[in-house]
C-alpha cells in the first residue's frame, strides 16, 4: 500500500514538472548564444529615475569547466577553483527597495542603474590568478561597504552559471554587501529528472573537498563576517564543509550565519551526523515547507525519507539542533513548486530576526503568516 501511495504521489510530482517545462522553457543554446553575444559591452548608465534595471558586481567561486566562453555543466580542474567577478543585470521590479533612495549608497559597490532589459551575465568575467588575489579583491570591496558582511551563496540542482550568478545578485540587492555566488557543475537540459537529479548528486560529491577548502580560506580572512546561503541540493556542499571544519578543529561560531533553505537533505542524517558542526556558526536558520514539491519527489526517489525542507513531523529534530531556528515559509507559497523562498525573507531574518512587512512569525516551529488588519 506505502509503495502504491509513493508511486501514485510520484506522477503528481512528474505531471506538475513537466508543466512546469511548458510553461517556463529552458531557452535554447542559439538563444543563450545570441543573448551573450549582445551582452559583451557594458549597459550604459542612466539616471536611477529612468533605469529598467540594475547591474551588480558579484564574486564568484565555481568547479564548471570553462569552455572559451563560458562555465559549463562540466567538471574543471580536480579540487581547483575558477575565481573571478563578474557583473550581472536584473529588473529593479525583482527587488522590493527603493532604486532611487538605494542606489546612491551602494555605488560605492559598483552598482549602477541601466536601460538594459533581462537578466543576463554582462561581459566576459574577470578571473583572478589565486585565491590570494581573489581574497583581496573581495576584502577591498567589503572596505567600501555600508555592511561588514560578506554573503556566499551556494545553488541547488538545474541551475546553470548565470542562475547561480543571478540569484546571489539578487540576494545582494536585499542584503546589500559583497556577494559571493559558489557554483558547482549542475546539468539544466529539458525537464528536471532523475537521470540528471543523479549526475548533480555524483557532481556535488566531487565538488566537496574544492568547496571546503574554499570555505576555510573565507572564514580565515574573514572571521565571524561570512553569512552561507545553500537552497536545495546546494545544503550537501555546506553541511559536509561544515562537519570537515568542525572536525578540524575550527573556533564556535566562526560564522555568522547559515542558512538552510528547501534543504534537499535527509532530515534524520542531516541531525544525527551533521547537527554539532552548526556550533560554528552564531546563527542556523532553517526555512521549511509542507507544500514543497520537488522535495516531496526527492522524497520519493529516497524511499519516502522526510527532507530537511520539507521535514513533516520530524521538525523536532531541526529545532533541537544548536542555535537553530526553523522558518514555515509556506504561507507564502514559495513559486509554482514551493521550492522558493524570497530573498527579502531570507535578508529581514538575517538583519532584524523578523519578516517584516505584513508578515509575522509565530511558534510552533516560527510559522510564516499574514498580519490580521
Amino acid at each position: 500500500m506505502r509503495v502504491r501511495c509513493l508511486m501514485k504521489e510520484l506522477k503528481s510530482v512528474l505531471v506538475c514538472l513537466v508543466v512546469i517545462n511548458i510553461l517556463f522553457p529552458c531557452p535554447t543554446q542559439a538563444a543563450v548564444a545570441a543573448q551573450s553575444s549582445a551582452s559583451t559591452d557594458r549597459p550604459p548608465v542612466v539616471s536611477p529615475t529612468k533605469a529598467e534595471s540594475i547591474t551588480e558586481p558579484v564574486f564568484y567561486a565555481t568547479t564548471r569547466k570553462w569552455n572559451g566562453r563560458k562555465f559549463t555543466a562540466d567538471r574543471g580542474k580536480d579540487t581547483a577553483h575558477e575565481l573571478g567577478f563578474c557583473q550581472f543585470t536584473f529588473s529593479a521590479r525583482e527587488t522590493r527597495w527603493d532604486m532611487r533612495g538605494a542606489l546612491p549608497k551602494m555605488q560605492v559597490l559598483g552598482w549602477s542603474a541601466t536601460s538594459r532589459v533581462g537578466k543576463s551575465v554582462v561581459g566576459e568575467p574577470r578571473k583572478f590568478p589565486t585565491m590570494d588575489a581573489f581574497l583581496d579583491a573581495v576584502e577591498e570591496a567589503s572596505k567600501r561597504s555600508p555592511s561588514e558582511d560578506i554573503a556566499l551563496h551556494v545553488h541547488g540542482y538545474f541551475n546553470d552559471f548565470e542562475d547561480a550568478v543571478g540569484s546571489t545578485a539578487i540576494l545582494g540587492s536585499y542584503l546589500k554587501c559583497p556577494v559571493i555566488a559558489y557554483s558547482w557543475p549542475t546539468p539544466k537540459n529539458g525537464v528536471p529528472g532523475p537521470l540528471s537529479y543523479h549526475i548533480a548528486e555524483g557532481n556535488v560529491a566531487w565538488s566537496q573537498e574544492a568547496f571546503t577548502a574554499f570555505l576555510r580560506e573565507l572564514i580565515a580572512r574573514f572571521p565571524g563576517r561570512v553569512s552561507v546561503t545553500c537552497h536545495s541540493m546546494g545544503s550537501r556542499l555546506v553541511a559536509g564543509a561544515l562537519l570537515d571544519l568542525y572536525q578540524s578543529g575550527v573556533s564556535p561560531k566562526v560564522l555568522k550565519e547559515v542558512v538552510f533553505s528547501s534543504a534537499d537533505f535527509d532530515s534524520k542524517t542531516f541531525a544525527n551526523r551533521y547537527g554539532k558542526a552548526l556550533q560554528l556558526a552564531t546563527t542556523v536558520r532553517f526555512y521549511v515547507s509542507p507544500e514543497d514539491k520537488a522535495l516531496k519527489l526527492s522524497s520519493v526517489l529516497y524511499g519516502g525519507n522526510k527532507r530537511v525542507g520539507s521535514p513533516g513531523d520530524e521538525v523536532g529534530l531541526l529545532t533541537k539542533l544548536p542555535n537553530a531556528q526553523v522558518i514555515d515559509f509556506s504561507a507564502f507559497g514559495g513559486g509554482i513548486t514551493g521550492h522558493s523562498v524570497p530573498f527579502w525573507l531570507l535578508s529581514n531574518m538575517h538583519k532584524y530576526n523578523r519578516a517584516g512587512g505584513q508578515w509575522d512569525l509565530v511558534l510552533p516551529a516560527w510559522q510564516l503568516i499574514k498580519r490580521k488588519r
